[in-house]
Formats: C-alpha cells, sequence, structure tokens
C-alpha cells in the first residue's frame, strides 16, 4: 500500500498546541508541563498558546524562543491553554496549587488559569 492510499492527517500547529489527551484525563500540555514541574515549557506554552501579556514574560522566555526560532503568532481567536480543563474540570493552575513547590507564585495570578 501506498502513502497515496492513507495520506496522514495534518495536524496544525494551533491544534497540536491545545491539544488534549483522551487517554491521559483530556489533560493538555500546559497540565502535562505542571504535572513535570517545568516551568520552562510552561512558559513556553504560554507564549505560543495563549493570550497572556507579553510584558509579564521574563526576558530570559523571549531570548531562548528567539534562539529556537519561535514566536508567538496571532492568538486572539485562538482558545487560551489557561482555559483548557482536565476531565476532572481542573485548569492547570488547579494542579499547580495542588503541587505547590515551583508553582508558589504561579497561582491566583491569571498566569496559568484564566
Amino acid at each position: 500500500m501506498s502513502t497515496t492510499d492513507h495520506p496522514e492527517k495534518e495536524v496544525g500547529i494551533d491544534r497540536m498546541l491545545r491539544y488534549q489527551d483522551p487517554i491521559g484525563d483530556m489533560q493538555s500540555g500546559l497540565h502535562a508541563a505542571v504535572h513535570a514541574q517545568s516551568r520552562e515549557v510552561a512558559w513556553l506554552l504560554l507564549l505560543l498558546a495563549s493570550n497572556y501579556p507579553l510584558l509579564d514574560f521574563p526576558t530570559q522566555v523571549f531570548q531562548e524562543a528567539e534562539a529556537m526560532g519561535i514566536m508567538r503568532g496571532l492568538t486572539e481567536d485562538k482558545i487560551d491553554i489557561r482555559s483548557l480543563r482536565d476531565a476532572n474540570g481542573r485548569t492547570a493552575e488547579d494542579i499547580a496549587r495542588e503541587i505547590g513547590g515551583v508553582w508558589v507564585g504561579w497561582t491566583d495570578n491569571n498566569r496559568l488559569a484564566i
């Protein structure tokens, strides 16, 4: 069978960034970053898939994004990743609040939920 018989489905970057895993309780990448306690990944997802104010990002986030050749596109008409809830109705912020630790200062300020 050739690849033309079953063409691969194109997945756009916006859809991929906002993907929710049906096997993983509908958690988003932001949920996963919080669980993994990866602030770097969380910042990158916020940059690429949210409307979080650019002025509130640390300079280092922009430097890293520039080094990788990526930047935020137009996000006004996209679903903000901070609004995604898992199968239990929890935002990434709810999980961060439960975990604590590296997430101290990240909750109750619209950084991980809106």
